[in-house]
């Protein structure tokens, strides 16, 4: 009697990162993929890019109005009497 295991072992992901960009990582085997999974790689490439030029139009039609504190400002000039 033998028992057997199945398991499933990420070798590629592509994900969007914060400058609406794909960041690639390869696990495993110095990148050695089948033809199968070079396939499913590039769909996920596809899939994270579309995602990544969805994201830069969104970013450009909602621009981010700078904070107070983020804007540049010539130093208020308080004077103090020094007297109190």
């Amino acid at each position: 009697m033998t028992v057997e295991r199945e398991y499933t072992m990420v070798v590629a992901a592509a994900e969007v990162n914060d400058e609406c960009g794909v960041d690639v990582v390869l696990f495993g085997d110095g990148g050695a993929l089948s033809t199968a999974e070079a396939r499913a790689f590039a769909d996920e490439l596809r899939d994270a890019a579309d995602e990544a030029d969805a994201a830069a139009l969104e970013a450009l039609a909602h621009p981010v109005a700078a904070s107070g504190f983020d804007v540049d400002a010539p130093p208020s000039r308080t004077r103090f009497s020094g007297e109190g």
